[in-house]
């Protein structure tokens, strides 16, 4: 499968990296709650087991969203994958390609039941042509078009 990695907005890898910094904040405040305080009922540790476990949730979908995202094209699926969360496309229901110049965004077009809906793929746009020509090459009956704003 030949893939292609998601551009991620500076937005965006910000607030991952405030999660992912919140996250470890988390983790490190109920270890250090731990290992000083006193303990006398279970609702304490009730709690810092759950404030541990939403750290380490945070820390593991915060990198696999990072570390983790593409889109992919095989012999029969569009692959979006980001990060635990995966979409697939089939190659034979994609109708159009629609390449915006202005703001660097490319639209691909399929027919999800009755209806044809759109999917923006955010990938860099030095790699938009041969993001377009490997889906030309497996499904070569997709219309392109290049729309300048």
């Amino acid at each position: 499968m030949k893939k292609f990695p998601y551009k991620f907005t500076p937005l965006i890898k910000t607030l991952f990296c405030l999660f992912f910094i919140l996250a470890i904040g988390v983790i490190g405040f109920n270890v250090y709650k731990f290992a000083t305080a006193e303990f006398h009922d279970n609702y304490s540790y009730v709690t810092l087991i759950s404030c541990l476990a939403i750290g380490a949730l945070t820390i593991v979908i915060v990198s696999s969203m990072l570390f983790n995202s593409y889109f992919g094209i095989n012999d029969k699926f569009l692959v979006l994958r980001w990060g635990i969360l995966c979409n697939k496309i089939e190659l034979n229901s994609i109708t159009k390609l629609q390449k915006h110049e202005q703001n660097d965004k490319l639209l691909v077009y399929y027919n999800l039941s009755d209806q044809e809906e759109f999917m923006v793929v955010f990938i860099d746009k030095l790699i938009f042509d041969d993001f377009s020509n490997q889906l030309l090459l497996k499904c070569p009956e997709i219309s392109v078009e290049i729309v300048v704003d």
